[in-house]
């Protein structure tokens, strides 16, 4: 019975945060619907509450939560490994998650820009100059991840290689596109706008992704496992809590 009711708040979650996510894109791309056929100067102005390519707004602060809500879990799953590096690799990760969400609700990569660009004189796709150190700290926690991810179950590392690249897609490459354009036309460049919706669209999609994925994950921790074996051809793979794969035949 508790395993039923684990299972069932863990799906309830995970489709809370996928119409949420979903709610906080429709009403950004409204937002640019409505400036684009009415203009800023109305009686509801801009509405840049609810604009995604504005800081200290809705998308933004969204944005936040759903890195805190990760840091969160990842902490918890932290708490429940037993092997110590294991442990300290889990709550590393909530660290920098947390860290993370602050930078994203007061913009401190943001004070970068203007630094680097006058010292190494970026321009058009580094326009956005602070996606070069923001590029090399992916880089480097990618790498130092990488036997951290494979070890995980397969149907749980692949949610997490997805959601990575859908974010780091979304955060620096759609970045990179969007100041090559806002380079060359500023704000309300046409150009610009598409790729700051597909930057904030692929950074939330991930986000969510990664946060329903740790939700699924923590049953494993439980012991509530809705499928304790996974087949694979003729072969049964059987995977324990901390997501080591032996096969039975």
């Amino acid at each position: 019975m508790t395993r039923i009711f684990f299972n069932v708040g863990i799906k309830r979650l995970c489709n809370w945060l996928i119409w949420l996510s979903t709610t906080v894109l429709a009403l950004g791309y409204l937002r640019e619907l409505y400036v684009l056929q009415f203009g800023l100067e109305t009686m509801l102005k801009d509405l840049r509450h609810i604009a995604l390519d504005t800081e200290h707004c809705l998308g933004s602060y969204y944005s936040s939560v759903l890195m805190i809500i990760a840091a969160l879990l990842m902490a918890v799953i932290g708490q429940m490994t037993k092997t110590r590096w294991r442990r300290i690799q889990w709550f590393v990760l909530a660290a920098i998650f947390t860290a993370m969400s602050f930078d994203e609700s007061i913009s401190f990569h943001e004070v970068l820009i203007e630094p680097l660009r006058s010292v190494f004189s970026f321009s058009s796709y580094l326009h956005f100059a602070w996606i070069v150190p923001g590029a090399l700290f992916v880089m480097a926690v990618g790498l130092a991840y990488l036997p951290f991810v494979f070890s995980m179950p397969p149907h749980i590392r692949n949610r997490v290689i997805a959601s990575g690249a859908l974010y780091v897609t979304g955060a620096l490459a759609l970045e990179a596109v969007g100041g090559h354009f806002n380079s060359i036309g500023g704000f309300d460049d046409t150009y610009y706008i598409m790729a700051f919706l597909a930057e904030e669209s692929l950074e939330i999609i991930g986000l969510t992704l990664f946060a329903t994925t740790l939700l699924k994950y923590l049953p494993w921790h439980f012991g509530f496992m809705p499928n304790d074996l996974h087949i694979k051809g003729d072969r049964r793979q059987s995977i324990d809590r901390r997501g080591r794969v032996s096969a039975a035949h």
